[in-house]
């Protein structure tokens, strides 16, 4: 076998008795790698010499007939002539242990990255599998046999070499030792380095091992130390297939992070999915319980993990062993999948959000997705952080190998931007008792600010999150048109035909609802009214004022022509989102109460006020888009909304009437609307997921008007109609669920039309 090339001197050290099974084959596995080989032979009565003596590698060979097993002697005499070459390091293994192919590949490539003059890590970690019965088949069911690990490999720099003893175990006498020194200064980090182990091969082997240690080791024995030598309680075998790539030694995982069979997962597939697809399946555990629970189902998996994958294909139907991240397509037709399953998967990827695109075709149009996900909003890493602390550790949230981290609000966004709607969110809580500080009240915690007093209890549950499971169905980008019922827009302009004509096409290019769409001029220009001559033609009504009656006026006079079942009044200076108007009317199914829902926007007063980052329209789309997957469903109550974009229901304008135009030219005509709405019985709402451009009193300002003076005058109106004390000048100060309580049912609220 070819030899590799390295920077560092490696001497193999072997003790063997009768190893003429396996020995060849050992020493062969190792001649990538090493320099020279020291045998150590306690009397083998079989070929073990002569396959020893045919290497050329082998620098000394000795041959003992010692009348006392002594494993402890036998381990300080090897490494006594080890020492003697001055090796860098030293790899020790048995004459029955194998090498998988790529260990000298990954070997070399680990030791390279250190410091050679003052390596960062003196002792590695070799991963040992137990071969059983057959060959090609190993043990991987939880426990010894599948996460075996032993310290084989090991450094000499600066180790006080005079002095490097093995010694022996705390039983058993000295036919039991270590694998390195017991006094090595060590560093210790794992290889994902698999080494196949024929030592307990056949029950003939292992029955003999356990007769033997019973006699010599009484006193363990009778504790059932070694009944695992004969024992096949929950036997699993896996099939041997040498990989082709190794993890990096940062990323080294146990058998057993494969072989997990969440039963919170199994829960949310549902009963009629038939076809399932499991990225990562490891070995193959859950999709032998999905199996078991749905007979008729038929399971793929997909597993980078050549071994994990080998193993799993003896559970599912079919296993493909790749990278999810490099596989372009998937042996089977698009809308194949009833279920697909990314449990604890996206963390781990460099790019989920390719993954989960190039998944979704796959996914029946009524098909699922389900999802595990840490989550990094958890008050205990929270608290780490704020200590200036962010330890990665081998599982949880911190897994050295998690390379995204997620906030609940971030894997919602990233879904419904790749075509997902969230189904349901369940939450896997962790402890948090031991995060109060010290000396400090129990409901005080992580700093002086942070009271879960003034948390919601959405956000405490959120922070006691440990992990999500999320199942989401598919949602079409591009959705069809509404069935809700015609809406009538209402839009009062005069002038300003380049901002109307955003606003216009914002509405007719952006959203997908039936509209009558009812435009009032009060006396534009001849720019604006050749503009809106062009809009009749397409259908769009027209009502041409012959002065400037302004906005209250002009919103009665197209609720007077409007036949919709719902009604959106709105300033032509307001550019509208993709799907604002639906996104907008699916607040009435959830809140039955409400009769007005407004959005959020930058340039209007009060609770809606918000300001997202963009810089044109196309950034403005997108944002706006992304703001809503990532509040999808978020409103809240307010007595007052700004009158630039309110929908409205047809009832509350039978119930209420029209805009008060006392307030005209215009100010205080949506508080006054919104408050005789609120007496009425209805719920005005601020839908939080949806956000509008507003370019702000854009009328006001191309017509000179004085906008300070008229807000004035239109407060004092609204103070002496709704009988709030004159000497008031704020308005912030308003109680107005004072004034709502006190006007219920006195019915004097409605303006004829």
């Amino acid at each position: 076998m070819k030899k590799l090339s390295k920077e560092f001197k490696l001497l193999s050290m072997m003790r063997v008795k009768n190893e003429e099974q396996w020995l060849e084959e050992s020493i062969i596995s190792q001649l990538p790698l090493v320099d020279k080989l020291i045998i150590l032979d306690d009397g083998s009565t079989d070929q073990t010499p002569e396959i020893c003596k045919s290497f050329p590698r082998l620098v000394e060979y000795h041959y003992q007939k010692e009348n006392k097993l002594d494993e402890v002697r036998d381990k300080n005499r090897l490494l006594a002539w080890a020492l003697k070459h001055q090796p860098d390091w030293i790899l020790a293994l048995d004459g029955d242990e194998v090498l998988e192919e790529l260990a000298g590949e990954t070997i070399i490539r680990e030791i390279s990255l250190l410091d050679p003059l003052a390596p960062q890590f003196t002792v590695f970690y070799l991963h040992f599998l137990y071969m059983w019965n057959k060959k090609d088949y190993y043990r991987i069911d939880p426990g010894i046999y599948s996460n075996f690990w032993q310290p084989r490999l090991f450094s000499l720099h600066k180790q006080n070499i005079g002095r490097l003893l093995f010694k022996n175990t705390d039983h058993g006498g000295n036919f039991h030792c270590g694998s390195i020194p017991a006094n090595l200064r060590w560093i210790l980090r794992k290889l994902d380095v698999r080494v196949k182990h024929y030592g307990y091969f056949t029950a003939e082997q292992r029955r003999r091992k356990y007769d033997w240690y019973c006699q010599h080791d009484p006193q363990k024995a009778k504790t059932g130390y070694y009944e695992h030598l004969i024992s096949e309680e929950g036997l699993i075998l896996a099939k041997w297939k040498e990989r082709k790539r190794s993890s990096s030694a940062s990323f080294v995982k146990d058998i057993g992070y494969y072989q997990c069979s969440r039963e919170e997962i199994l829960n949310l597939i549902s009963d009629n999915s038939q076809k399932i697809l499991e990225i990562g399946c490891g070995h193959g555990f859950l999709g032998k319980k999905i199996k078991e629970r749905y007979p008729d189902s038929q399971v793929m998996g997909v597993e980078i993990d050549e071994i994990a994958g080998n193993a799993a294909k003896d559970r599912l139907d079919r296993v493909i062993i790749a990278d999810i991240e490099k596989l372009i397509k998937l042996p089977v037709e698009y809308a194949y999948f009833d279920c697909i399953i990314l449990g604890d998967v996206l963390e781990h990827l460099i790019d989920p959000w390719q993954v989960l695109l190039k998944l979704r075709r796959y996914l029946k149009i009524s098909g699922e997705l389900i999802i595990s996900l840490p989550n990094v909003r958890n008050i205990g890493i929270i608290n780490k952080l704020l200590q200036g602390k962010w330890r990665y550790t081998n599982a949880g949230i911190l897994d050295s190998t998690h390379l995204r981290f997620f906030t609940f609000k971030e894997v919602k966004r990233i879904l419904r931007k790749l075509g997902f709607n969230i189904k349901a969110v369940y939450t896997v809580e962790g402890d948090s008792s031991d995060l109060v500080i010290q000396g400090k009240e129990s409901w005080q915690v992580i700093g002086d600010s942070f009271e879960w007093s003034q948390l919601d209890q959405k956000t405490i549950q959120e922070l006691h999150t440990v992990q999500f499971l999320i199942r989401a169905g598919r949602e079409e980008p591009l959705r069809e048109a509404g069935e809700k019922g015609l809406i009538s827009v209402i839009i009062p302009v005069r002038n300003n035909r380049e901002i109307t004509e955003l606003c216009i096409d914002s509405l007719f290019s952006y959203n997908q609802e039936p509209l009558e769409v009812i435009i009032i001029d009060n006396d534009s220009d001849e720019q604006m009214r050749s503009y809106l001559s062009g809009l009749e033609e397409e259908g769009v009504k027209v009502i041409n004022n012959e002065k400037n009656y302004g906005f209250p006026a002009a919103c009665n006079q197209g609720l007077r022509i409007s036949r919709g079942e719902y009604i959106l009044i709105l300033n032509n200076d307001v550019i509208m989102g993709d799907n604002c108007l639906a996104n907008m009317m699916a607040h009435f199914e959830r809140e039955s109460k409400a009769g007005i829902i407004a959005p959020c926007s930058n340039y209007v007063d009060g609770k809606q006020q918000l300001i997202l980052n963009y810089n044109s329209l196309e950034e403005f789309y997108q944002v706006s888009r992304e703001y809503y997957w990532e509040y999808e469903g978020e409103y809240m109550l307010s007595y007052r909304l700004a009158g630039i974009c309110l929908l409205l229901k047809r009832g509350v304008i039978e119930t209420i009437g029209g805009f008060d135009e006392r307030f005209s030219p215009g100010n205080f005509e949506d508080d006054d609307f919104c408050l005789r709405a609120a007496v009425a019985g209805y719920k005005n709402i601020i839908a939080r997921d949806v956000y509008v451009h507003h370019f702000g009193s854009m009328t006001f300002k191309k017509e000179g008007l004085d906008y300070q003076q008229i807000m004035k005058e239109n407060w004092n109106k609204f103070k002496e109609k709704w009988k709030i004390p004159g000497e008031l000048t704020d308005r912030r100060q308003l109680n107005l669920a004072l004034i709502v309580s006190s006007n219920m049912g006195k019915g004097d609220y409605y303006i004829p039309l």
